[in-house]
C-alpha cells in the first residue's frame, strides 16, 4: 500500500503514513471537563501522538475550547469542552530538490494532532497548511 500525498509540488511533499481517530472524552467517565482537565487530556494526547507516529517531533494544532453553560456551580471549575474527536497522523515530508546524500536534510518524519467536531476521513485543507508551515526546507 502506497502513501497518501496530502501535498506535492517542486519544493515539498508532504506523505500520510497513518492516521489514528478516537472520540476525545473516551476515557471520561464521569465529571464535567473543565479547562485543567483539557489541558491534561492535550498533554496526554500529545505524548500518545509521539508513540503512534514514532516520532519525538509532534505538531499540536491548539484546540479551541467551548464554554459549557451550566445553570450551577461546579466544584471542579468552569466546564469547557473540546472538540469531539482528536486525530493523530504520521506524516513524512521530503523535499525532492535537495541533495540525496545529506538524507537529514531532505526527509523529516512527524506526528501531528489536532481537534474537531466533524468526524472524516479526509485532512482538513487548514490543517494541511499548518502542517507546511512546520516545516522549514
Amino acid at each position: 500500500m502506497t502513501n497518501q500525498i496530502l501535498h506535492k509540488n517542486e519544493t515539498l511533499t508532504l506523505e500520510l503514513v497513518g492516521i489514528k481517530i478516537e472520540k476525545t472524552y473516551r476515557n471520561l467517565l464521569c465529571g464535567l471537563p473543565t479547562k485543567q482537565l483539557n489541558k491534561i487530556i492535550v498533554s496526554n494526547e500529545i505524548e500518545d501522538t509521539s508513540l503512534f507516529s514514532e516520532s519525538k517531533n509532534v505538531f499540536c494544532v491548539e484546540p479551541t475550547e467551548i464554554k459549557m453553560p451550566l445553570e450551577m456551580d461546579y466544584k471542579q471549575g468552569e466546564p469547557y469542552k473540546l472538540p469531539n474527536f482528536v486525530y493523530k497522523a504520521k506524516i513524512i515530508s521530503y523535499s525532492p530538490n535537495n541533495d540525496l546524500m545529506n538524507f537529514d536534510t531532505y526527509y523529516f518524519e512527524f506526528g501531528l494532532l489536532w481537534f474537531d467536531d466533524n468526524f472524516s476521513i479526509e485532512i482538513p485543507q487548514n490543517i494541511i497548511e499548518y502542517a507546511k508551515s512546520k516545516i522549514k526546507m
